[in-house]
C-alpha cells in the first residue's frame, strides 16, 4: 500500500507525546494505580524470579493521567497480563509521572526501578540516538481513518531492530503505542502555514522536534510538560507542536484555543520493560508478557478512535478553533524534513541506520 507522508490517524495522543505527558482523576481501570505513598523499595523494581503459582506485582509508569487514552491502552495491557497468567502476574499502573516522568522513564528502566514504562522517543533519543527518527512527524501513516492493521505491520517490520537497539541498554522492547495525530496549538492565532510561526516561542520536548520548529521560523523553547500551562498563560511560549490527546487530557485548549490538525502522526512511542525484570521471569511468564503486548497493540485502534472523536467534540464545545490542514498545506511544513533526517542519521550507529532504512522501505511499499 502506498503511504503518503501524511497520516490519517485514529488515535488519541499517545501523548504523548511530544509533550508526551498528558490532570488527573482518582478512577481506576483494570489492574491500575493505587497508593503511591508506599516505599519505592516495596512498589518498584524487579524482584526475584517468581515460581509457578506465586503472585507477583509489576509496576508500569506513564506520563499521562488516569482516564486518558494511554491510561486505557495500558489498562488493556495490564488486564491481559493478569488474565493470561491467571492472576499470578499483575501490573499496577502509575499515571501522570508519579513513579517516573517521561524524561526519567528510560533511565528508570535501565536502573531496574520500574518494570514497564511508556517511553516517548524525544526522551529516549537523548540517551539512544538510534531511535530519534521515531520522534519525527511523518515516519508512520495510517491508510485510512478505520485502518486497524498498518501500525501492526509497521511494528513487525521494525521489531527486531528495535529489540536489538534497546537490548544494548539493558531494556526489553515489547511493542509500539498507538501513534497519534499531530496538532499545533497557539494562544493567539490559527496556524495554517510555517509563515504563521515566524518569531513565535514554541515549547518543545526534544532536540529534533526543536530543529523542526526552528526550520519553520519558530524559536524552540525546552519546557517540562508540567510547566506548559503556566508558560502559555504567562506568554513565555505561544504554543507547541504535540498530539491532540495531550491537548485534551491536559485541557490545554483552555489557554491555547487555536488548534491546527495535521494528517501525519505525531511520533511513535513504545512499551518497554526493564531488562532485569524480563530476565527474572520464567520462559512461560515471558510468553504471557509478549502475548499481552500483542493484545495491547490490537486494542489500540478502537481506543484511539474513541478518544479522537471525544476530544474533537470537547474542543468544539469549549470554544476552541479547529483547522484541518490539506495535504498541500501540510507538505509545506515538511519540505525540509529530508535534511533533518540526514542530521539524525549522522548521529546513528549501524543499527540506527538500519532502522531508518526499514522505515523508508515500509513507507515506499
Amino acid at each position: 500500500m502506498k503511504r503518503k507522508v501524511a497520516a490519517i490517524v485514529l488515535a488519541g495522543c499517545l501523548g504523548t507525546a511530544m509533550l508526551a505527558g498528558c490532570g488527573q482523576s482518582s478512577g481506576t481501570s483494570g489492574s491500575t494505580t493505587s497508593d503511591v505513598s508506599a516505599s519505592a523499595e516495596e512498589e518498584t523494581g524487579a524482584s526475584e524470579t517468581a515460581s509457578s503459582g506465586e503472585t507477583r506485582e509489576l509496576t508500569l509508569s506513564i506520563g499521562n493521567p488516569e482516564g486518558s487514552d494511554n491510561w486505557e491502552k495500558y489498562s488493556a495491557f495490564a488486564d491481559a497480563v493478569s488474565e493470561l497468567s491467571d492472576g499470578t502476574l499483575t501490573v499496577k499502573i502509575y499515571a501522570s509521572g508519579t513513579l517516573a516522568t517521561d524524561q526519567e522513564a528510560l533511565q528508570a528502566l535501565m536502573d531496574g526501578t520500574v518494570d514497564f514504562a511508556h517511553v516517548v522517543p524525544s526522551a529516549a533519543s537523548g540517551t539512544i540516538q538510534d531511535v530519534a527518527i521515531l520522534d519525527m512527524p511523518g515516519v508512520f501513516t495510517y491508510d485510512s481513518v478505520d485502518d486497524e492493521t498498518s501500525l501492526i505491520e509497521f511494528e513487525d517490520a521494525l521489531h527486531d531492530t528495535l529489540d536489538s537497539i534497546y537490548a544494548d541498554y539493558g531494556v526489553k522492547y515489547l511493542a509500539m503505542n498507538q501513534a497519534c495525530q499531530a496538532v499545533i496549538i497557539t494562544t493567539d492565532e490559527q496556524v495554517t502555514s510555517p509563515d504563521d510561526l515566524q518569531g513565535k516561542a514554541m515549547r518543545t520536548s526534544g532536540q529534533w522536534l526543536g530543529t523542526l520548529l526552528e526550520s519553520w521560523g519558530a524559536s524552540a523553547t525546552s519546557m517540562d510538560m508540567s510547566d506548559l500551562t503556566t508558560g502559555l498563560e504567562r506568554n513565555m511560549v505561544q504554543g507547541t507542536l504535540t498530539a491532540y490527546g495531550v491537548v485534551g487530557s491536559n485541557k490545554l485548549y483552555e489557554v491555547a484555543p487555536y488548534i491546527t490538525y495535521f494528517n501525519t502522526c505525531n511520533n511513535v512511542a513504545s512499551l518497554l520493560m526493564s531488562g532485569d525484570t524480563w530476565d527474572s521471569l520464567t520462559e512461560e511468564q515471558q510468553g504471557w508478557i509478549e502475548e499481552a503486548a500483542e493484545i495491547f497493540m490490537e486494542s489500540g485502534p478502537a481506543i484511539g478512535q474513541k478518544f479522537y472523536e471525544q476530544y474533537r467534540t470537547e474542543f468544539e464545545e469549549n470554544g476552541a478553533y479547529i483547522y484541518d490542514l490539506s495535504e498541500e498545506e501540510e507538505a509545506a511544513f515538511f519540505e525540509g524534513n529530508a535534511e533533518i533526517y540526514d542530521q539524525i542519521a549522522a548521529n546513528c550507529t549501524d543499527k540506527g541506520l538500519e532502522l531508518i532504512e526499514e522505515i523508508e522501505a515500509f513507507n515506499a511499499d
